[in-house]
């Protein structure tokens, strides 16, 4: 018997103390059994192939490796959403098991409790806390891992980020190109695809590592994981070569020439290749116009390059192909063009960048405007639709405030409140936010997130105080369809080319490309989901044409108010002074060949009444548009109204005003001044006369 000490009381401190350190023991033991089991949910394979005991034993900082540097990218700008550092994440969503973030929480923990070293004192002091000191602790713990995280380099930040990539044997971007009958399923490849790409940028592009070095700075799970493994599973469209420098065939069409590839200095092939996207971004230069056209819309082309030359236009033009177009024969009509406006011209082959098989099954229709956006060779650039027609210099849009404040000038579309997208498709976009750990490690958040949605879901459009605003309150919380026309966005694409390549990604995935019209609202979402800031005119879109009007007497018979109206197919976009920037749809008043006789056909009883005869109906289509004014109805009150002339293409709107002259309701007339006008019919008159001969 110990002296004062009853025997009992011994006996009962010794079973407590075994007691709970048994208990402990077992608590470790099931720890390492989780940490060392998760599920691969986009394939079902083994998600973690080694386990946080791996980790325990690697090297975490490892000493500066010989391998230098490759990469030409600087990125001396920043057009990054900007956030303070002890921003609340209470609410952001946490990353699912198979995220690069989550793995990598879980090694900083490893190395932060002393396990990364062995599973000492540090290890279980971590997991021998009171459930009562639980939330404490973790706080305390979350900003103790993140210190951790601080002090390693970019370099080896971006190490473990990939290492959490790997631990999902199977992991590719490809996987967004196949249906799944599992929407959860599907959700989550969407959601790892986009962290993937924010990835991307925050190693290669943000900061411009080199893949090599990265790659050297930690050795990966498996020696098959290299960098051109990872670049095939990151960009499966590409067809990445050791030997070939991944540049396009840019042929001077005036010439007949093709340009030769950029002096690549001491960098090697290979290494310009692994690190394509820096060295992209790097290498194109200058400014310029960016479009893409079949070879059946020269016709189109001329008389836009008409205008162009009208307009004094010194920017070289880059028509860019998926090589389907690159024909000899597409060539000599080019050059004819360019030497008959006054037009620097250059056809723009990129076929030996992409996989054939992907350009035969994916790049059709709408998804040529990216290929044609990520991969001409400037810096900066503003594409068009070979139908729009710009009334001022295309210089003058980089111009703008907004350009220059952000990398990216996008223009407001129509409003058609009956047109919606779905309820699915937002709860995709939200998948894809950033999650407390993505924020926490690398900083990524959104110009505007579904927490921000519903702390402003009490204030009203007028005091948001911007147009990005109100357009994402407009998509994800009342699914409105129509936001941006995509027919000419000015793009610093240099330093937007990851929300770019976003939105790319997104026009691949076949259930987000469902759930909005063509590529449009795609510019603007994937720039979103990139977390990079965009801008978007405050203008929306309205009808250019004649403006009609109409007086009306009211009851006291001496009031009068003054209802117009302009009918045309033509969508038009204008400045807060008033002033005509750019129109799509061509210039005629039907912008469709010969379709007064189907027309007829489908409602002879509609037309015949209206315009006699087919003839007369089709002097109508083919005569010049005239340039009035434009009109931005009130939607609410006075909605677009679609017509039955040219094949049903014809939209109404509409605008009033009172007796005093004062507008009625939020719509908008613009009547431009005669100086104006003029010029404005002297374009119509130049595109609608520049025939291609045949």
């Amino acid at each position: 018997m110990m002296f004062g000490v009853p025997p009992n009381v011994i006996a009962y401190r010794w079973l407590r103390f075994k007691t709970r350190k048994l208990a402990l023991l077992v608590l470790l033991i099931c720890t390492i059994a989780v940490t060392l089991y998760s599920t691969n949910l986009v394939q079902q394979t083994q998600l973690l192939q080694e386990g946080a005991l791996q980790w325990s034993n690697r090297t975490f900082f490892p000493a500066s490796t010989e391998v230098s540097s490759k990469v030409a990218f600087v990125n001396d700008k920043d057009y990054k959403m900007k956030f303070p550092d002890n921003v609340d994440l209470e609410h952001f969503p946490l990353a699912k098991p198979i995220s690069t973030f989550h793995l990598t929480k879980k090694m900083l923990r490893v190395l932060k409790t002393g396990a990364g070293r062995h599973y000492g004192t540090g290890f279980l002091k971590f997991f021998g806390h009171k459930a009562h000191n639980k939330g404490k602790k973790n706080t305390h713990l979350n900003h103790q891992m993140t210190h951790v995280w601080r002090g390693l380099s970019r370099r080896q930040q971006c190490a473990h980020l990939i290492n959490g990539l790997y631990y999902n044997s199977l992991w590719t971007n490809e996987d967004i190109m196949r249906n799944y009958e599992n929407e959860g399923l599907g959700r989550m490849v969407f959601q790892m695809m986009a962290e993937r790409l924010r990835v991307y940028d925050y190693c290669f592009l943000q900061e411009s590592e080199d893949l090599n070095v990265v790659f050297a700075t930690e050795p990966l799970l498996s020696s098959e994981y290299t960098v051109e493994d990872f670049n095939v599973r990151m960009f499966p469209f590409l067809q990445f070569s050791d030997d070939k420098l991944m540049w396009p065939d840019v042929i001077d069409v005036s010439e007949g020439v093709v340009l030769p590839p950029p002096n690549i200095e001491d960098m090697s092939i290979r290494d310009f290749n692994a690190n394509f996207w820096a060295n992209w971004a790097q290498y194109s230069e200058g400014k310029g116009i960016v479009l893409t056209m079949r070879e059946s819309d020269s016709g189109m082309f001329y008389k836009q390059l008409n205008t162009f030359k009208e307009l004094g236009n010194k920017l070289p033009i880059q028509v860019v192909t998926t090589g389907k177009e690159a024909t000899n024969k597409f060539v000599e009509t080019l050059g004819k063009l360019a030497k008959k406006t006054e037009q620097k011209i250059y056809l723009v082959d990129v076929s030996k960048l992409l996989k054939p098989d992907f350009v035969q099954d994916k790049i059709i229709n709408f998804l040529n405007k990216w290929i044609a956006t990520i991969f001409n060779t400037f810096e900066e650039e503003v594409f068009i639709d070979v139908d729009a027609i710009s009334y001022v210099p295309m210089q003058d849009y980089f111009q703008t405030e907004n350009y220059k404040d952000t990398g990216i000038l996008m223009f407001r579309d129509r409003t058609l409140l009956q047109e919606n997208t779905f309820k699915r498709c937002t709860d995709l976009l939200i998948e894809a936010e950033p999650t407390k750990e993505e924020v926490r490690l690398i900083g990524s958040r959104q110009m505007f997130d579904s927490l921000w949605l519903k702390k402003n879901d009490d204030v009203p459009d007028k005091e948001l105080m911007s147009t990005e605003a109100e357009v994402y309150r407009n998509f994800y919380e009342r699914l409105k369809l129509h936001h941006v026309d995509s027919g000419l966005i000015a793009i610093h694409k240099k330093y937007k080319l990851t929300g770019v390549l976003m939105s790319f990604f997104f026009n691949l995935d076949a259930r987000l490309s469902s759930c909005v019209y063509g590529d449009k609202e795609l510019f603007w979402l994937g720039q979103l989901v990139a977390g990079e800031r965009f801008a978007i005119n405050q203008m929306e879109g309205g009808i250019l044409g004649a403006v009609s009007e109409e007086v009306v007497t009211e009851d006291d018979g001496k009031s009068k108010k003054v209802n117009y109206n302009i009918c045309s197919t033509q969508i038009a976009h204008i400045d807060e002074n008033n002033k005509l920037l750019w129109s799509n749809g061509g210039l005629r008043t039907c912008k469709f060949l010969n379709s007064a006789g189907s027309d007829f056909q489908s409602n002879e009883e509609y037309f015949a009444s209206r315009y006699g005869d087919a003839e007369t109906l089709q002097r109508v289509y083919d005569s010049p548009l005239p340039i009035d004014g434009v009109i931005i109805p009130d939607a609410q009150r006075d909605p677009w109204i679609q017509i039955k002339e040219c094949a049903n293409y014809v939209y109404c709107a509409f605008a009033r005003t009172d007796s005093s002259g004062k507008l009625i309701g939020d719509g908008y007339l613009a009547t431009f001044e005669d100086a104006d006008r003029r010029e404005y019919n002297e374009i119509s008159k130049i595109w609608n006369n520049a025939e291609l001969e045949s």
